[in-house]
């Protein structure tokens, strides 16, 4: 049941996430990627969080931006790899875009 297994789902889901933007961070710079389980945020090299923000959910990607250089994310419990995979992916092409 997925109730009972939440803490271990989001430290092995957040790994995941965490190791996908640190591929990321090759490719883009991010100054800083913190968090734990699935409550992650990056800092971008340049402030454009309100673009990447406005940019992403053109895509259908939500995320927050709580400072001008800083993304957050928070995943439903229940994402799988392969949502993580997909989110990625579109993040990389805003990025692309944006930055």
């Amino acid at each position: 049941m997925l109730r009972k297994n939440i803490p271990r789902r989001a430290k092995t889901r957040g790994n995941y996430l965490k190791k996908r933007l640190k591929e990321l961070s090759g490719e883009f710079g991010f100054t800083d990627i913190r968090g734990m389980g699935l409550l992650m945020a990056v800092d971008l090299p340049k402030e454009k969080g309100a673009d990447v923000v406005n940019a992403a959910l053109e895509r259908g990607l939500l995320l927050n931006a709580p400072r001008p250089a800083t993304l957050r994310f928070m995943p439903a419990l229940t994402i799988s790899n392969a949502e993580i995979d997909e989110m990625i992916d579109t993040l990389r092409g805003v990025l692309k875009q944006v930055l």
